[in-house]
């Protein structure tokens, strides 16, 4: 075939693959519907917010600062105002990741390979729901196959993939894990030999990351080390599971994905015996080294969330790629040799739709394909939808209620509750401050646990509003006596009703006096 012929037939691979994964991501992810209401993602805004109008967070905010997202979701959120941009831009990336990542497995081995890591990472749902949440992990696989694709060339781009590194730290904090192989790598090059060109220190410009988060947060708090200090406050809130839980939470999670782990294995050998040393090292700080990453953080009594295991789905995935490309390249060549007669092209063709076929077929779940998988996906959009549906509300009944002085106890500190005006679902009151322009002095979740109305929580004043479809925890015996289709005095004050659908779980009361 002419060059330019092969050079067109990619660029045509290339640009369907990216459509069909943008197509299926946007089926699946719904990002137009609202956008994403996940905490960290509205964080990202409220950050932006606070170091554009040059004052500090004025109350503590569970999210570890990551100033790329600032950046990229803050800034355009204040062009747009509009939470789908934030949606929509981060499925283009994790189509994009997908590009790559067929590359990437096509350079490792083979078309094979590409196919499999394709259709794999469409389907999976670790993937696409850090997609709906409109969060780091999208953006850090991009970042990490980019910067492997920027060295695995004939001239490797050591600037260009340290420039990468520097940005997906500001990302995601498993970066440092990469950052960490790279430096001793080279660090044994440089002690036994042969000594590494001398451009290859430039992978290491990722590690000014370090000092980007200390200027991020020095402007976001006044404090340039916040970032290594919300996860310990938080812990301190709370109950972290301990090394032995997360161990068995890691064997779980690797049980859960078995066919796919031992096509894993498979791949691990292939490039220990290519001696495919740098796509090695890579998966292993995005999959074992994530794992142990998590251990680290048990035994450090810090929180591990299910969600910090999804890395090592993508390595997973990638590596099994090249176990099951290797594997079907040579069953293709064996066949080539019995089958002379066949054209090559059928044979490649019928081997790349098998590694496609068996990419479905191995992962649990398959997103596409899964019901359960498609409703956690679409899990935000119907959120954002029904926080759309009620904005109107909350505005008219904030519209007479001073928002008060911003000034408030700092970042180390929750608000004082007697000077809330609005308490909303948990998990919402992050994007709901950023949308109503509320300081979150004034605006935070309902403690079912501490209600009581005679000694003022929660205070008189406030506009509460109690939603089952978005927190479980708003329908439940503690909160009933807020939950009131009329006006009711109890307590000592008035609780008014301002929109109500018991059907839909939904309850917006103002507290007043009974005075």
């Amino acid at each position: 075939m002419h060059v330019s012929a092969i050079r067109f037939a990619r660029v045509g691979a290339v640009c369907g693959l990216f459509a069909g994964s943008l197509a299926v991501s946007i089926w699946l992810v719904r990002p137009l519907d609202g956008g994403s209401t996940q905490t960290d993602a509205a964080a990202t805004v409220l950050f932006f917010d606070r170091i554009v109008a040059g004052r500090h967070l004025e109350a503590f905010v569970n999210s570890t600062p990551k100033p790329l997202l600032t950046l990229v979701n803050g800034g355009l959120h204040a062009l747009t105002g509009d939470w789908r941009a934030l949606a929509f831009l981060t499925v283009v990336v994790l189509a994009s990741s997908i590009v790559m990542a067929a590359e990437l497995a096509r350079r490792v081995a083979g078309r094979e390979a590409a196919a499999f890591a394709a259709v794999g990472l469409v389907g999976s749902a670790a993937l696409l729901i850090e997609t709906s949440w409109a969060v780091g992990l999208p953006w850090a696989f991009a970042l990490w196959l980019a910067a492997g694709l920027a060295l695995m060339r004939a001239e490797p781009r050591y600037g260009l993939a340290g420039t990468f590194l520097l940005f997906v730290a500001l990302a995601r904090p498993e970066t440092f894990l990469f950052l960490g192989l790279a430096t001793l790598f080279l660090g044994w090059r440089l002690v036994r030999g042969p000594r590494p060109p001398r451009a290859a220190g430039l992978i290491l410009l990722g590690w000014l990351a370090v000092a980007v988060f200390g200027i991020h947060d020095y402007l976001l708090t006044g404090n340039p080390l916040w970032w290594t200090e919300v996860s310990s406050i938080s812990a301190a809130a709370h109950n972290p599971a301990p090394v032995k839980a997360v161990a068995v939470l890691n064997a779980r999670h690797l049980i859960a994905l078995r066919w796919l782990v031992v096509l894993a294995v498979a791949g691990v050998l292939v490039l220990i015996r290519r001696r495919a040393w740098l796509a090695f090292w890579g998966l292993a700080a995005m999959g074992p080294f994530v794992a142990l990453f998590t251990l680290f953080l048990a035994f450090r009594h810090l929180a591990v969330l299910g969600h910090y295991l999804h890395p090592i789905d993508l390595a997973v995935i990638l590596s099994a790629a090249v176990g099951t490309g290797a594997l079907l390249a040579e069953v293709r060549r064996r066949a080539s040799s019995a089958f002379s007669s066949v054209p090559a092209r059928v044979l490649s063709a019928a081997s790349v739709g098998s590694a496609a076929l068996l990419a479905v077929l191995v992962s649990a779940p398959f997103a596409p394909t899964s019901a359960a998988a498609r409703q956690s996906i679409g899990t935000q959009a119907s959120f954002a939808r029904r926080i759309d549906a009620v904005l109107p509300v909350l505005r008219d009944a904030l519209r007479d209620v001073p928002a008060g002085d911003i000034a408030g106890p700092g970042p180390y500190r929750t608000p004082d509750p007697a000077g809330i005006i609005l308490f909303a679902p948990r998990y919402q009151v992050n994007r709901l401050a950023a949308t109503l322009g509320v300081p979150m002095t004034r605006i935070w979740w309902l403690e079912p646990s501490q209600i009581d109305l005679a000694a003022g929580y929660p205070p008189v004043g406030s506009i509460v509003y109690l939603d089952g479809s978005l927190n479980r925890g708003n329908v439940t015996e503690q909160t009933a006596v807020l939950r009131t289709s009329g006006p009711v005095i109890t307590g000592g004050v008035r609780i008014v009703p301002i929109r109500v659908d018991v059907g839909q779980q939904l309850w917006i009361v103002k507290i007043e006096s009974a005075q």
